[in-house]
Order: structure tokens, then C-alpha cells, then sequence
């Protein structure tokens, strides 16, 4: 009996047989495996909008302050706009340098974009935070930039007024640095009067701080830039200047005069200065007291009645031997009674 032979498949018929023809080898074009043009043009205008929706969406955020930028510090331009706090002291600065070599900036800073300086950025607040990493910088290099930001107000006016909002939630002002940025503000004329640059500034302030914020103002264009540590000077203190600079116009020079004279002087020392000054004042303070009392009593005279004084009314019966004087003064009484003695003595003669 014949044995049966395995047939093994045909080569032909393996899928694993032939191999893949070379296409180099091939003088025909091999057949291409990319999409089709109307998927390609699709995916590219996909990819296109996402990128134009993810680039409009970064813009807004920066516009709008709701990106933050690691800008460099010498980017920043410090006194882009007049700061309405006039002072730095050092012991207030070491704690926020301290803070910040601890913890890390944890407040960002907000600046706005230098049309004129591309690339430069003008500080809107933030001008503490500024100084401390400027100090920790020349230290350590990795505190070279600060967390800003980026925000374009349209207009100085606005820019003023962010500075102003801003310091008025994070710092205590005296009624002095107040007054002093509405004076400044309207030196460049940000404002066209007392009333606007009050009103625009300070528009969430109550009417009688902002009363105090103008009673102040005569004492800041009489003493300008001259206080080292306005933040110090009570309101009292400053109110009672006001009225002595209003007194005396040359008062204020003598004081930015003696100011100046100080080389080093601390807010304790500057305060007791001031008091000194209002302590030497005590005879144009009285005289300013006598003349306001003066004018009162005189205004008081001209608005009462006018009183015409009565004529002497004399009355005379012969019958009684009666002579009755009414409305007579003491010079009139004596003169009636000589007369009336001389003409007894006549008589009797």
C-alpha cells in the first residue's frame, strides 16, 4: 500500500512567503498612504483656530491682569507714576526683605506696558515689594525677577487711581501722603480742580476723610517733599501747622529751611520737631485767637438794635415846691441841684 505525502501550502499562497517588493527597486511610483487634501486642509484649519483662540485667550488674560509674568527687575521702571507713599523706612523694609527671602513674593506687582520703551514697564503698585527684591537681588542673583502683573490702564488718570485703590486696601496712609498725591496729581495736571482729583481718587472714602485730606493740602504746597516721615505726623499735629503756615506765609520756608538743616532724623525726632515749632508760636497763635474774638464781638455790636438814650424830662409844681428830673445823668443832677441851691440862697437873701 502506496504511503500519502504532506503537501506543505504553496509558497505562493503565504501571506509570509513574498516579500515586500522594494520600492526603490520598483520603476513605478508607490502608492501614497497620507490623508486625502480635504482631511489635510481640515486638520490644519482645526490646529490654526486653536492656536489663534489659545493666543486670544492669553492676551485677554495679560490685558485683564489675570496672567502672571516673571519679569526682570531692571525692567521695571520704579517712578513711572508720583507715589503717594512718600516714605521707606528701613526696619518696616528688613521685615519684607526677611519675608520674602522666606517665603518667596507672594503678591504680585502690577505694572503697565511703556509704549515708548518696548520691552520696559512702568511700576503701577508694588513699589515695597520692589525694594526688597531689588535689596535681595544684590545677594542672590535667583531673586533677579518679580511676579508682575501686565496691565495697559489707557491713561495716567487711571494709572493714578489703581496706585490710589490699591494702597488704600494693603497700607494705612496718613491724611498728610494723601493729601500730598492729590496736590501732586494736580500739579500735572491730571484733574482740573480740588474737587475732581478728591472725588476721582478717593471716591470710596467717607466725605469727612476726604474734608481732612483737602484741610491738609495748604501744608503740603507750603512744606512740599520736606518731611522725611510724613507717615508719622498726626492729623492734629498737621492740622495745627496749617493754621500757623496760614498765619505766618513765611513760616513755611523757616520750617523746609529747618528740615533741611537735619542730616539724619528719625519719625520720633521729626514729630517732636514739628511740636517744637507749634510750641515757639504760642504769641501768633493767641493773637490769631484774639482776632477771630475781635471780629465775632464786633459783628455781634453792628447786628444788635440800635438803643437811642431818652431825653431828660424835667416837671416842676410850684404848689409843692416840687422839681422832678427824670433821665438825668450824674453830671445833669448835679448841675439841676447848684441851680436849685443857688436859687434858695438868692431867695433867702
Amino acid at each position: 500500500m502506496a504511503k500519502r505525502k504532506r503537501l506543505s501550502p504553496a509558497a505562493a499562497l503565504s501571506p509570509q512567503a513574498a516579500p515586500a517588493p522594494d520600492a526603490k527597486a520598483s520603476p513605478f511610483p508607490s502608492p501614497s498612504i497620507a490623508p486625502p487634501p480635504i482631511a489635510q486642509v481640515s486638520a490644519q484649519a482645526a490646529s490654526t483656530a486653536a492656536l489663534t483662540e489659545l493666543s486670544d485667550m492669553v492676551t485677554e488674560a495679560r490685558t485683564t491682569g489675570r496672567l502672571l509674568e516673571a519679569l526682570p527687575l531692571d525692567a521695571i521702571e520704579m517712578h513711572h507714576i508720583l507715589r503717594d507713599r512718600m516714605g521707606m523706612y528701613g526696619e518696616e523694609l528688613e521685615v519684607l526683605v526677611a519675608s520674602i527671602r522666606a517665603r518667596g513674593q507672594s503678591t504680585p506687582i502690577e505694572v503697565t506696558p511703556l509704549p515708548d520703551q518696548p520691552g520696559r514697564y512702568g511700576l503701577i503698585s508694588g513699589y515695597r515689594r520692589m525694594a526688597a527684591l531689588r535689596k535681595l537681588a544684590q545677594e542672590d542673583p535667583a531673586f533677579g525677577t518679580v511676579k508682575a502683573q501686565v496691565i495697559s490702564h489707557g491713561s495716567a488718570q487711571a494709572a493714578y487711581v489703581a496706585m490710589v485703590e490699591e494702597n488704600e486696601v494693603r497700607v494705612d496712609l496718613s491724611p498728610y501722603e494723601r493729601a500730598h498725591m492729590v496736590v501732586r496729581a494736580l500739579e500735572n495736571g491730571l484733574f482740573s480742580d480740588e474737587k475732581d482729583a478728591l472725588q476721582t481718587l478717593y471716591e470710596h472714602v467717607t466725605r469727612s476723610k476726604r474734608s481732612r485730606i483737602k484741610a491738609l493740602m495748604p501744608l503740603v504746597r507750603a512744606l512740599g517733599d520736606s518731611l522725611r516721615h510724613p507717615a508719622h505726623l498726626s492729623e492734629r499735629t498737621g492740622l495745627a501747622l496749617v493754621k500757623a503756615v496760614s498765619a505766618d506765609a513765611a513760616l513755611g520756608v523757616r520750617l523746609r529751611d529747618l528740615l533741611a538743616a537735619q542730616a539724619e532724623v528719625s519719625p520720633a525726632e521729626e514729630a517732636a520737631l514739628m511740636e517744637r515749632v507749634l510750641a515757639d508760636k504760642p504769641v501768633l497763635q493767641s493773637q490769631v485767637e484774639a482776632a477771630a474774638e475781635q471780629a465775632k464781638e464786633a459783628k455781634e455790636l453792628a447786628e444788635a438794635p440800635v438803643v437811642k438814650p431818652r431825653r431828660p424830662q424835667v416837671s416842676f409844681e410850684p404848689n409843692k415846691g416840687l422839681l422832678q428830673v427824670t433821665g438825668a445823668d450824674d453830671a445833669l443832677f448835679e448841675a439841676v441841684k447848684r441851680l436849685v441851691l443857688d436859687f434858695d440862697d438868692d431867695f433867702v437873701e
